[in-house]
């Protein structure tokens, strides 16, 4: 949480602790973006099924089942991470096909971690009167400022191709982010996985 905050407000001397702190990939999933991502998800599926979620056609507040909230916050929550492993490997084959010597681990530590100042955007979406696609465009926004200072600074590009590759990782992170969103937004509406499996697990 204490890192998500600083990369939004003081992104440059952050990236540059976390880059000479040069923790395990599982660590950084364990430490920060785990936290982060139940910590949102689980305030979102309270708020859903305590608010339920405001329709602009309706004119107001629609009650929200337990069940599919909890479904919602699942699918987000799996998504999320899968972004993180996908968004890394398009990556790295960025890397490989420019000549860019760096390594999976240290283009996964940046985009995860700057995953966990997006979350706590993403934590506003639990207000009911906010629009849901307000909010994840604000988070994708949140992607590009904060990955400005973190891929020099963590994966270290030939200054030349630096920029390049800040574009490439931003877009292809606030993609996954995106996606990730909308099957969310589909799963919360009943349009996909409605009724879930049958499993009785997390709302499926």
């Amino acid at each position: 949480m204490i890192n998500a905050i600083l990369l939004l407000l003081v992104p440059g001397p952050t990236w540059k602790r976390l880059s000479s702190a040069d923790r395990h990939p599982a660590l950084v999933l364990l430490l920060s973006l785990a936290p982060m991502l139940l910590a949102t998800c689980a305030l979102e599926v309270w708020a859903l099924s305590t608010y339920g979620t405001y329709v602009a056609s309706l004119g107001r507040s629609q009650t929200i089942p337990p069940t599919v909230a909890l479904r919602y916050g699942t699918t987000h929550f799996v998504l999320a991470f899968a972004s993180c492993f996908l968004a890394s490997m398009f990556v790295a084959n960025i890397t490989r096909g420019i000549s860019i010597r760096t390594t999976f681990r240290q283009i996964f530590c940046t985009l995860t971690y700057a995953m966990c100042p997006v979350l706590l955007v993403q934590m506003a979406d639990s207000w009911d009167f906010l629009n849901t696609w307000v909010v994840c465009a604000l988070a994708i926004l949140v992607v590009f400022m904060v990955l400005y200072s973190g891929v020099p600074q963590m994966i270290k590009p030939d200054p030349a191709k630096a920029f390049g590759l800040y574009l490439a990782a931003s877009v292809i992170l606030g993609v996954c982010i995106g996606v990730t969103h909308l099957f969310s937004q589909l799963v919360l509406n009943e349009t996909l996985f409605k009724g879930g499996f049958g499993l009785g697990v997390l709302g499926y």
